[in-house]
Parts: C-alpha cells; structure tokens; sequence
C-alpha cells in the first residue's frame, strides 16, 4: 500500500510518500512542489500538474492532506485553503471518491 501525504502551501507543497511493507514504513520519495510566484490562476494549474506527474508515477492507495494552519495573515490562510481545495479536487478527479481515497486531516 502506498501513502502520499501532503503539506500544502502556497510557494512550497511538501510531499512524500511512503510504502507500508509488513506494516512497516519505507519512504519511497519525498520533495517540494516549488510554485512560482504569480497570479492564483496561474500557480494552482502548475501545483496539479506535479501532483499528475506524480499519480502517473505512483499508484497511490491512500491520501493524508494536513489541515489548514492559522497563520496572522488572513489573506495567507484564504490562499492556502484554495489551494488545499484545488488538491483535494485533483484527488477527486483521479481517484473519484474520498471514501477508497481518503484525505485525512491531520
């Protein structure tokens, strides 16, 4: 079973993704979705392009997204939850429904 695990922001989203082999983690790849800086209609399209690339490298079982961090800027945080939203649509349309895929939030 593979696991991609998450970390969204909106310069850098984390990922990694790990392997459960006799109940045991192994990490199969990690890295940073590095996100230019521009327009929101321009950086969210380029966050799902890398995360296809990594769906068609991967078959990926299960999804861990963490949640939202409250940050002091109100803008940041209103940015990041689109983002957020925009990968948890990519997920969607990949894998159809949280219910096979899950995202947690952790």
């Amino acid at each position: 079973m593979k696991i991609l695990g998450i970390d969204p922001g909106t310069i850098n989203c984390g990922y990694a993704i790990l392997e459960l082999i006799n109940k045991k983690p192994k990490l199969v790849e990690a890295g940073l979705i590095k996100i230019t800086a521009g327009e929101l209609q321009e950086q969210i399209p380029q966050m799902l392009e890398a995360f296809e690339g990594i769906f068609l490298k991967h078959k990926i079982d299960e999804v861990a997204m963490e949640d939202i961090f409250y940050a002091h800027n109100p803008k940041t945080t209103i940015k990041l939850a689109q983002f957020r939203g925009a990968i948890m649509l990519k997920l969607l349309q990949n894998f159809g429904q949280f219910s096979e895929y899950t995202a947690l939030q952790v």
